[in-house]
């Protein structure tokens, strides 16, 4: 189980990023989690995206929503028809 300060450590490091992305590898190398400690590592990753502090973007790979370069909507081609 993440103590407190391992889950501020953890929140810390994700902002502190210059990439856009990252991944859970990257959290678990970075901060020496251990092998006990990782699955609740993502659960607490889970807890991040539900309350949308970050979005999983695929199995593994995270990235804060202010760094996302996604562009949502419909596109509509000249035909007139939707994608």
């Amino acid at each position: 189980m993440l103590t407190t300060e391992q889950k501020d450590k953890v929140f810390r490091f994700i902002r502190s990023l210059n990439t856009s992305s990252f991944t859970f590898r990257d959290v678990v190398r970075r901060l020496g989690i251990d092998s006990e400690d990782r699955r609740s590592l993502q659960h607490y990753l889970d807890e991040l995206d539900a309350r949308q502090i970050i979005h999983r973007i695929r199995r593994g790979r995270y990235a804060l929503p202010s760094r996302e370069s996604v562009v949502s909507g419909t596109f509509m081609g000249r035909s007139g028809w939707k994608r």
